[in-house]
């Protein structure tokens, strides 16, 4: 939002000391303490930190932000998913045994593991074009949409999902060099303004892989280039950052 580079620098830090040392055997624990990392983590490290590293993604543009999210997603389709129910349990399936697992959609002192996880797999989904992301989290709004109309102030994180899922984002994308001073100037024309659901895709035309939004989304004469898309829409490609200031300020209104 701020565009300052310390704040960003911070949190790929404590992202990175969180994937480094909290995990063992691909595992991600839930402690550290003493200098040592212990005890298998639950499904809220898992949907937090996959929804921390997305806004990381989006930060910084860097793609192993987002490779990460994904392997957590998949850590929680895999030890954690009720295929009976749908939804994810607190505790992994080889956890040790309780008498039950809990899975509970209703927030606390933060919000819901649940709800952290489908508004993650939402974005997911609209970053990546995979269905399979979509169809959990839906599955998620589904288990607790009659619990969350009932008692809305204990599932305020799971109905910004749901606000999230059936409006769409705006999705905002900008091709240019990562670091050129005219893909700088559009991030910094983006960052001022408040869109409450959007999805940043940075596309770097000499990368590897293109993001499914960014995809023939080609930059402008050479020039870094935004592209602002709703519901499968897209504006012209748009190189001045006061005219995308402009049109991003328009689309949320």
């Amino acid at each position: 939002m701020l565009r300052a580079p310390r704040f960003v620098d911070a949190a790929v830090r404590a992202a990175e000391f969180v994937w480094t040392r909290l995990r063992a055997g691909g595992k991600l624990l839930h402690v550290w303490a003493g200098g040592q990392a212990k005890q298998d983590a639950y499904l809220d490290d898992h949907a937090f930190l996959a929804a921390a590293l997305v806004d990381l993604y989006e930060a910084t543009g860097h793609p192993h932000h987002l490779a990460r999210a994904r392997e957590l997603v998949a850590a929680l389709d895999a030890r954690f998913h009720d295929g009976a129910a749908g939804g994810y349990f607190f505790t992994a399936v080889d956890a040790e045994r309780l008498i039950t697992r809990q899975k509970s959609g209703t927030d606390g002192s933060v919000p819901a593991g649940n709800a952290v996880a489908a508004h993650a797999l939402l974005r997911l989904h609209h970053l990546t074009g995979e269905a399979g992301y979509r169809t959990r989290a839906e599955e998620i709004l589904r288990l607790y949409h009659d619990e969350a109309a009932k008692n809305p102030f204990a599932y305020a994180h799971l109905l910004q999902a749901l606000e999230f899922s059936t409006e769409g984002p705006t999705e905002v994308v900008v091709v240019g060099a990562s670091g050129a001073p005219d893909t700088e100037a559009l991030w910094s024309a983006i960052a001022p303004v408040y869109l409450p659901h959007r999805v940043l895709v940075a596309s770097d035309p000499e990368a590897a892989e293109t993001l499914s939004p960014a995809r023939d989304r080609p930059a402008v004469d050479g020039h870094a280039t935004a592209y602002v898309c709703r519901n499968f829409t897209c504006s012209p490609p748009v190189t001045d950052p006061a005219a995308l200031r402009a049109l991003l300020e328009a689309a949320n209104g």
